[in-house]
């Protein structure tokens, strides 16, 4: 048994997860889905308004 699945095992009966079947939800998994197709090209635009000395301290 390689030495990887062996540490795998150990971390996953270490910290209570279940199997390889077991899946949690990733609290960070829809981390940057605006909803906005165009993020990456307006970033420029998006940065100046989101730190703009008037923006409210976002």
């Amino acid at each position: 048994m390689p030495a990887s699945a062996i540490a795998r095992d150990a971390l996953s009966a270490y910290l209570g997860f279940g199997g390889p079947d077991d899946r949690r939800e990733l609290p960070f998994a829809a981390l940057g889905h605006s909803g906005r197709s165009d993020t990456a090209r307006e970033m420029e635009e998006l940065l100046l308004q989101e730190w703009a000395p008037d923006a409210g301290g976002r």
